[in-house]
């Protein structure tokens, strides 16, 4: 009997926004997991005996990527629909064990290949993204001094609006065809993890954030060359050139000794700083 109809489904979807929220250092995000598995406990175990004891069996150790957490729900939720149908007690510990197991296997498969693209694909592209707008919009910040005074306020918040809305809706994506495809198939046949190639999404994701990261720079660098070598000349260009190297040298320096970012960030205050200074010396203030 199917028992993840739409109004359970939408249930268990927006409780999985709470994941995090119950996170702990002892069981991770156990909490969350109990919680956006509760409406589907309550319709499959009634007695609220039952539903204690299988409350419990899942208030163990829970970590993995929060977008993919629905595969492993729906998985759990699948064969704990299989645990309240048993004919008896062997078929039932058979059951139990395989929604444990999966449960593990799981949480950690989707949390590699979860973390691969979205800590380290779709979140950095979202911020290439706002980078793009701002650069076909003309913002470069510092580069050029006039232009960051008359960037329109829509402009500014464009960029990170528009990424943000897409890394939240491919997770969202995520989230509930993850529920769907992990009830679907319930503890057999990979379990969800066949849903898509995700190696050769991986791999394409990369390669659209490596073309998408030379552009930038391309088109950055060459247009603020370009407004440098108009308005101040080849000393300012320069000057510009000079600033942005010993800052990404600084970096790569602390990187390389592996020191904190904290100081990191103390270390490039204190050179903006300085430049800062340098530049109200008159002179060095005309290619500023």
């Amino acid at each position: 009997m199917n028992m993840m109809d739409r109004k359970i489904r939408i249930k268990i979807f927006l409780r999985l926004l709470f994941l995090q929220s119950g996170w702990n250092f002892e069981r991770f995000q156990n909490i969350g997991f109990c919680f956006a598995l509760m409406p589907y406990l309550k319709k499959t175990w009634p007695d609220c005996a039952r539903l204690k004891t299988a409350l419990l069996r899942h208030f163990g150790i829970f970590n993995t990527q929060p977008y993919m957490a629905g595969f492993v729900v729906g998985n759990v939720c699948s064969i704990e629909e299989k645990i309240s149908a048993s004919k008896n007690s062997e078929e039932e510990e058979k059951f139990i064990k395989l929604a444990v197991d999966i449960k593990l296997a799981l949480e950690s498969s989707f949390a590699a290949i979860g973390d691969r693209i979205f800590w380290g694909r779709i979140t950095p592209l979202a911020t290439l993204l706002c980078l793009g707008v701002w650069s076909v919009a003309g913002f470069y910040g510092w580069f050029l001094t006039d232009a960051q005074l008359s960037v329109s306020a829509y402009i500014l918040f464009a960029g990170p609006v528009l990424g943000v809305v897409i890394v939240t809706c491919v997770s969202s994506y995520i989230r509930w065809k993850g529920l769907e495809r992990g009830y679907a198939c319930g503890g057999s046949n990979l379990c969800g993890l066949d849903m898509f190639p995700w190696p050769k999404i991986i791999s394409k994701l990369s390669l659209t954030g490596l073309i998408f990261s030379i552009s930038i720079c391309i088109f950055t660098l060459i247009t603020a060359g370009v407004y440098y070598y108009k308005n101040f000349g080849v000393e300012g260009l320069v000057f510009k050139a000079v600033l942005v190297m010993a800052a990404i040298g600084i970096f790569l320096i602390f990187r390389k000794l592996k020191k904190s970012m904290f100081l990191v960030l103390a270390t490039l205050i204190v050179f903006s700083t300085i430049v800062v200074i340098i530049s109200q010396i008159e002179g060095i203030a005309l290619i500023l």
